[in-house]
């Protein structure tokens, strides 16, 4: 079975970059968006032809190992006035899965996004404002996908440039709002994306113990979030693999779940629902911070999988997803240079990039 273009674009349920199609054909009467109720911890405000959304968010942290000595605290150095340019580049492929048979992973456009990172102060004494503005928004490779696919792909780059997302952080690296700014206001269609783009600003700051650690430390983070309207939750396994003076070394490991829950409908015939039955997923990440410079070279893999029931007037069918996503992020080095930047220096020898996680398996 191959997916039509107007498939490929219109979709139910989460899809972390473009949207895939499930079963029903191309729908006559759009719905509008709706929202699923969070689970306890996740409050979300969806950003729907509106410029601005906030989210509190609540986390756990629980260390597992304090690991080998020399001990020292992790923190992050929140220098008012400290920017830095990187580049995230977002790679995702969608199968869906009808009545249990699953079909190929198929590719999504790639995404290119120059994001600026500026830090500014707080009334805390030891906390700060991260503020992450997408300065550049392009698709890779569209040409080599079916129009309407590339043309919503670039509408969507289009939509997002100038997104700002504001983290209200710790030194430690606990967030305890996330602000959402758009200067164009943000689609249904996109709202995905808008989810993926702020969870991965969110992991550009990685959450560190209270306590004084060393190699081989071992702590978790489990928090709520919500993407698309679905709520789930995320535990994080961190590793501290190294540490210098100004370079911290971090693997982690993701896992996600969700429970059954009415999961939102983007342009679905008046009266048709979707149901979740079921979330899982996990994922790997390899990051290097350097806290003086407040600039990351990090590798992260995804896969989530969902099986949901969508109901129309004619019958209740068994549908799925599975999302393999990518997210590779580095210092924009070359831009600032081609800008002429006085400040653009590459990254010192001796700390290589961080090697690409594993892909996970897929099923």
């Amino acid at each position: 079975m191959s997916l039509t273009p107007a498939q490929s674009f219109s979709c139910v349920g989460l899809v972390l970059v473009l949207m895939s199609c499930q079963a029903p054909p191309p729908p006559k009467n759009p719905a509008p968006i709706t929202s699923s109720t969070p689970s306890a911890g996740a409050e979300r405000s969806v950003i729907v032809a509106a410029p601005v959304a906030e989210v509190k968010r609540k986390e756990t942290l629980k260390v597992l190992g304090l690991g080998h000595a020399p001990f020292s605290p992790l923190r992050h150095l929140l220098t008012p006035g400290q920017t830095a340019r990187h580049t995230y580049e977002l790679q995702t492929y969608v199968g869906i899965v009808i009545a249990g048979q699953r079909f190929p992973l198929r590719p999504m456009p790639k995404a290119r996004l120059i994001v600026q990172t500026r830090l500014r102060s707080t009334r805390a004494a030891e906390s700060a404002h991260a503020e992450f503005l997408v300065k550049e928004a392009e698709s890779i490779g569209v040409d080599a996908f079916d129009p309407p696919v590339a043309q919503v792909a670039e509408e969507q780059m289009r939509e997002i440039t100038g997104l700002m997302v504001d983290l209200t952080v710790s030194v430690t690296g606990h967030v305890s709002k996330v602000v959402v700014t758009s200067p164009h206001g943000i689609r249904p269609a996109t709202q995905q994306l808008v989810d993926v783009i702020a969870e991965a600003f969110q992991d550009s700051i990685a959450t560190f113990p209270q306590e004084p650690v060393g190699p081989g430390a071992r702590w978790q983070v489990t928090r709520a979030i919500t993407m698309g309207g679905i709520a789930m939750w995320r535990r994080t396994t961190y590793t501290l693999e190294s540490r210098d003076v100004s370079r911290i070394t971090l693997a982690a490991k993701h896992q996600y779940r969700g429970k059954p829950q009415p999961m939102p409908l983007i342009d679905a015939p008046k009266g048709s629902s979707a149901r979740l039955e079921s979330l899982s997923g996990h994922g790997t990440l390899a990051q290097q911070y350097n806290v003086k410079t407040a600039t990351i070279m990090s590798a992260s893999e995804t896969m989530l999988e969902l099986d949901y029931t969508y109901r129309d007037k004619d019958a209740d069918r068994a549908l799925g997803m599975r999302m393999r996503s990518r997210i590779d992020v580095k210092p924009d080095v070359a831009s600032l240079r081609k800008k002429g930047a006085k400040d653009a220096r590459p990254p010192a020898r001796g700390h290589p990039a961080p090697k690409p996680p594993r892909e996970p398996t897929q099923p």
